[in-house]
């Protein structure tokens, strides 16, 4: 037996418009005009996806804390370098990570912050990995890469062995 168009009205759980409208406004009218539903967004408390979802575990919510002027550096540290070694805590090449993520050199970098001596082995005869030889220099910078390879080098104590052994 068909249900009854009450019985129908009943189960929906939208409806576009209320019993009684009659007036259908344009499309321009429903774009200009303001919005008469008086809601306001709500904040609801979650991890933001980039940093819930981010294998390396970037404090995302701290950084921008610091930029934001709500965290306020130590004494005698500006905020840019305050900020810099937030995002360094779990990344140690922040310039890259948006183009590959990284695995060798990060563990011997959080191995350094640990003061834990590291070897780092590398086939090739300069190090990088995927970063160096699994990507076109278009997209992961060579200069940028070079740099922040030599900011973990320079930790002191991380021996290499690069080329074939």
């Amino acid at each position: 037996m068909a249900a009854s168009k009450d019985e129908m009205n009943r189960k929906l759980t939208f409806r576009l418009y209320q019993d009684g409208d009659h007036k259908w406004r344009s499309q321009g009218e429903n774009i200009f005009l303001e919005d008469t539903s008086h809601k306001c967004p709500t904040y609801v408390h979650r991890t933001p996806p980039c940093q819930g979802s981010c294998p390396s575990g970037e404090d995302i919510r701290g950084w921008l804390d610091i930029v934001r002027g709500i965290e306020k550096p130590p004494e005698g540290v500006s905020m840019q370098e305050y900020a810099f070694q937030r995002s360094t805590d779990a990344n140690p090449f922040p310039s890259m990570m948006g183009r590959v993520c990284p695995a060798g050199l990060a563990a011997t970098y959080q191995l350094r912050r640990r003061s834990i001596a590291s070897t780092i082995f590398d086939e090739h005869e300069e190090l990088g990995g995927m970063f160096r030889y699994g990507i076109p220099g278009y997209r992961t910078t060579r200069e940028f890469l070079d740099h922040e390879i030599n900011r973990i080098v320079e930790m002191d104590n991380i021996d290499m062995a690069l080329g074939d052994h």
